[in-house]
């Protein structure tokens, strides 16, 4: 079954010219992935834990979607999303993990969550399982806990996913809080882009917080000498093929051509996002932040 399934998984490998077959066969591929993990939870045949882990550390509006929607292409990658928001649901990016148990497991015992359901025995053929976690999440009740339980998972390795330019990721966090629109799918038309004011204090903040972040957080895991890949969004999308290589080089799994369902959003420059973009970058312009103002 292994060999038929690696068979199949290598049509991914391929760039898909029709959009149409290829949502069919990420539907398609989505279901097989499930179907494995059931067959392993039933025993059927063994699973595995002994797989490369990893941990998707950024901010909001990094293209962390965007980054994992690549590595789910990958058929020895299981990438999560956002296992850990307040909300009462979990965005794993794949079918069969949802249910009213795993919930009330990561809100009780959130490592025991982490250990037994998104670190889990998997499918012989995954060779790369971790999800995605912004800075500023996981920190109230017991799942504040799980921070320094990674902290010490020193085998854990970090792909610390950062953007050159914080206002562009403010302002489409702005807009997509506004818009409620935070993932754009490839087959999806977006919202019609209204321009938005920023406040200066605000955007200060934000650059500022966002800087103390990613120090701190590449400071809090090289304390246990995680092996940190730093990224950044511009070269992602620049580079696709280089960054994504080098990523999976860093994960240890073989090399796959990696395919995308989510298309970047606001396609405008900033000046055209920002209504009062003048104003800004005036009060901007003898700071560290100048640098953001085209």
């Amino acid at each position: 079954m292994r060999n038929n399934l690696s068979i199949f998984l290598n049509i991914s490998n391929n760039k898909f010219s029709d959009s149409q077959l290829y949502y069919q066969y990420k539907k398609l591929e989505r279901k097989l992935i499930n179907l494995c993990e059931i067959i392993v939870e039933k025993k059927i045949i063994s699973g595995k834990r002994d797989y490369k882990k990893f941990l998707i550390l950024c901010r909001s509006r990094t293209g962390s979607n965007f980054l994992v929607s690549l590595l789910q292409s990958h058929p020895q990658i299981r990438a999560f999303g956002e296992v850990f928001t307040e909300e009462e649901h979990i965005y794993w990016g794949y079918p069969g993990y949802n249910s009213e148990q795993i919930l009330q497991l990561r809100k009780n015992n959130p490592i025991e969550f982490l250990n037994k359901v998104v670190y889990r025995e998997t499918f012989p053929l995954v060779s790369a399982v971790g999800f995605k976690l912004f800075y500023d999440q996981a920190k109230r009740g017991q799942q504040k806990n799980i921070w320094g339980y990674l902290q010490k998972m020193s085998d854990v390795k970090i792909i610390h996913l950062k953007r050159k330019n914080i206002l562009e990721a403010h302002v489409s966090h702005k807009l997509a809080e506004r818009n409620n629109q935070w993932i754009l799918l490839d087959n999806q038309k977006e919202l019609m882009l209204e321009p938005i004011a920023l406040d200066y204090d605000e955007c200060l903040q934000a650059f500022e917080q966002t800087k103390i972040w990613e120090t701190e957080y590449e400071q809090f895991f090289a304390k246990y000498k995680h092996p940190i890949q730093t990224i950044y969004y511009e070269e992602l999308v620049s580079n696709t093929l280089l960054i994504t290589r080098e990523l999976q080089n860093f994960l240890e799994v073989n090399y796959w051509f990696l395919n995308t369902y989510t298309k970047k959003q606001n396609q405008v420059s900033l000046r055209d996002k920002i209504i009062n973009y003048d104003e800004l970058k005036d009060k901007f312009s003898k700071t560290i932040w100048s640098k953001f103002f085209e």
